[in-house]
Formats: C-alpha cells, structure tokens, sequence
C-alpha cells in the first residue's frame, strides 16, 4: 500500500556499516530470519504458506525491517567468493 511505501522509504540508513563484515552478517541474519519465517508460517500438510497469519506477524515485520537494509548496502566492497556468497544468500531470502 502506499502507507507502507511511504515508512519504507522514509527509513533510516544512518546506522548501516558498508563493511564486509556486517554485510556477510546482514545476510546471515536475513537467511535465520527467512528460515524462521517458513517454519513458522508453512501449512502443517506441507504444501503452501498461511500468508494471512505471515503478514500480520511481528516476525515477518523484523525481517523486513532488516532486509530494508540492504538498499543501503554499498556492495562493490565484496570481491570473489564473499560476493558469490553474498548475492546466492539474498537471492534466497528474496523468493
């Protein structure tokens, strides 16, 4: 909705490092988070996902606060295998 574009937006990158280090660690944090999140919110039977619940849940808020992030992440700081990882992890956590 055009609310939440509007809070997305707006946030606060002051606080985000461009470093290596907290970049590997953004995207293994958003890697638990997505993993909790399927747990959480995969019907018993397997096949589908309670997107209802998934969207009012404080759990899916925190994952997307954290992965609004990741517009702020300077990521020509990551060379070779570390870029590799980087970009497989959040192609993951963007399906």
């Amino acid at each position: 909705s055009r609310d939440t574009m509007s809070v997305l937006n707006g946030a606060d990158f002051s606080a985000v490092s461009d470093s290596l280090e907290s970049l590997v660690d953004l995207s293994r944090t958003l890697q638990k988070s997505m993993l909790s999140l399927e747990s959480e919110f995969i019907k018993e039977d397997g096949r589908g996902v309670d997107y209802e619940s998934m969207r009012t849940s404080p759990l899916f808020d925190e994952y997307k606060a954290k992965a609004e992030k990741l517009r702020a992440a300077d990521v020509s700081t990551i060379k070779g295998d570390d870029r590799k990882a980087f970009f497989i992890s959040r192609n993951r956590n963007s399906r």
